[in-house]
């Protein structure tokens, strides 16, 4: 998608070049630090806008061959980025480095907003139930029994449930994207934490925020640039969320500048949770990235970093997730009876394998899935890898990182897709999965970021060892059984569409294999 419309102020692209054209050369810089001969394939790809994926894949494989090609190819791809971006103001332009880097020297405001509600017994909520003690233990030991969500996950959300990790009032968290519906804002306050959020100056947007912070435990820290008349004090929830608030891509330096003095003493995590669509994805997550890099030499190791990761992308596996996938796959069933017909049909059911990568010291292998559905668009694959490159470089220099695969939810931009609505719908015929309400996956993801910041054997502090660094997204993953189920996720949609409708509209049995082929020619992005 061209850049060109592009609103031209803040964290911009570099003038006369396109987001197509930055993707494909980030990739081939990346890749060109440990492939030159692959890298050159990447750079005569003409059709990089369908034709990305395989390219993606291959550097994942590149990485995956040992720890230095992962940490020379992802910084490699970190520089290629910044090299790429510039930031604008007032009709100024510099280098995305240089505005980071001190040429704007103005901070915000600081507005605290502390909670006047107790803790409460905790619970998770699913299928309109609240679980919590035995009830919960007994549900997480199903989702991993099953597959939903990897066994190392279930054992971290216990072990946060069942121990002192559960209170956070030691927490200072910094929420970029604080109104993110799957981010840990609201779970956070409620359980004592110290928030900074982070978020647009749109008044409706932070009259919730501030209303959840006075009901909680917690704090509710947020930047403001205008100051009205009278202290902070005299603001009530309205006046309050009037000056709330911040642009993320056009007032980043302040962002830094604020957030590099605050609460010096503490350590502070700081979690990406931004969204947008095409272009604009990449533009915020640089910002977001920027943020995060600078705090990082600013604030030294006091900066932890959390990420959440989408299940459609490509990752390092267990051996044991993929080895369930392989099984589910030859496995006899009356699933797999129904299903084998449609196997024969174009991008329907294909089989969730790949075969795995041997590491350069001859010593073992790594499996890996690729679950990228093409028509999210290569700046979505982009954006998604500048998190993946900088959780691992950050980690690499000693920072602890905190990035967890969270399962596909109902949320309303899936919700009000109809094709994706039905898929999700439908997607209980593959077991194991399951798409989760929003509301149980935010809980879920949240206390997997209390476990990586409280426990010391989380694979997220940088002492402990994982192998390749790109096997960080391997652990503690809640992928919704994607990994083990026998098909990929592009390749399933269809199907599981059309399986609901059969069983919404009580359609005869006999119309399903026609109505997936034919929705399968209607669409390849489910």
């Amino acid at each position: 998608r061209d850049n060109r419309d592009q609103s031209m102020a803040g964290v911009v692209f570099a003038k006369g070049q396109s987001s197509t054209e930055v993707g494909r050369t980030v990739f081939r810089d990346a890749v060109m630090a440990v492939d030159a001969e692959y890298a050159r394939k990447i750079e005569k790809e003409k059709n990089w806008r369908f034709n990305y994926v395989p390219h993606v894949i291959r550097s994942l494989e590149l990485g995956l061959e040992s720890t230095d090609n992962a940490l020379r190819l992802c910084n490699a791809g970190l520089d290629s980025l910044y090299s790429h971006f510039e930031f604008e103001r007032d009709g100024d332009r510099c280098t995305l480095k240089e505005a980071i880097q001190g040429r704007y020297t103005d901070t915000l405001q600081t507005y605290r907003v502390p909670g006047t509600g107790s803790r409460t017994k905790f619970n998770v909520p699913y299928k309109g139930r609240k679980l919590s003690d035995d009830a919960l233990l007994k549900q997480l030991a199903h989702w991993a029994q099953l597959g939903t969500i990897e066994p190392d996950a279930a054992n971290a959300i216990k072990e946060v449930v069942s121990t002192e990790m559960l209170d956070a009032s030691d927490k200072y968290v910094v929420v970029i994207g604080a109104s993110a519906m799957m981010g840990p804002l609201q779970t956070l306050l409620e359980l004592g934490a110290h928030v900074i959020a982070i978020d647009l100056p749109i008044p409706r947007i932070w009259e919730r925020l501030i209303d959840m912070a006075k009901k909680s435990p917690g704090t509710l820290i947020f930047p403001s640039t205008a100051v009205r008349d009278g202290t902070q004090a005299q603001l009530d929830t309205k006046g309050l969320a009037a000056v709330a608030g911040v642009d993320i891509m056009t007032q980043t330096p302040e962002i830094i500048n604020w957030l590099s003095k605050l609460y010096p003493t503490h350590r502070l995590v700081v979690g990406s949770y931004v969204y947008l669509d095409g272009a604009k994805f990449l533009r915020v997550s640089m910002a977001c990235d920027a943020i995060m890099k600078q705090l990082c030499i600013n604030r030294k190791k006091k900066t932890r970093l959390a990420f959440l990761c989408t299940p459609t992308d490509a990752y390092a596996v267990p051996k044991a997730a993929a080895e369930a996938a392989e099984q589910s796959w030859n496995s006899w069933s009356l699933n797999n009876t129904v299903m084998t017909p449609l196997r024969a049909l174009p991008k329907i059911l294909q089989q969730n394998k790949n075969p795995p990568v041997k590491t350069k010291d001859g010593k073992g292998t790594i499996y890996y899935c690729n679950e990228i559905y093409t028509d999210q668009g290569p700046n979505y694959a982009l954006a998604k890898r500048l998190q993946q490159w900088r959780a691992i470089v950050a980690r690499s220099n000693g920072h602890t990182v905190s990035s967890h695969i969270a399962p596909a939810s109902f949320t309303p931009s899936v919700m009000s897709n109809r094709l994706f609505k039905w898929a999700y719908k439908g997607a209980s015929i593959f077991p194991p999965v399951e798409i989760f309400e929003p509301e149980t996956a935010r809980v879920m993801m949240s206390l997997l970021l209390l476990y990586d910041t409280s426990s010391p054997q989380s694979v997220a502090n940088p002492e402990v060892e994982i192998g390749n660094p790109f096997q960080l997204f391997s652990h503690t993953a809640v992928h919704g059984g994607v990994w083990r189920q026998a098909y990929t996720v592009p390749s399933v949609g269809p199907v599981a569409a059309v399986a609901h409708l059969v069983d919404e509209y009580t359609l005869p049995t006999f119309s399903f294999a026609y109505l997936a082929y034919r929705l399968a020619g209607a669409t390849s992005r489910l």
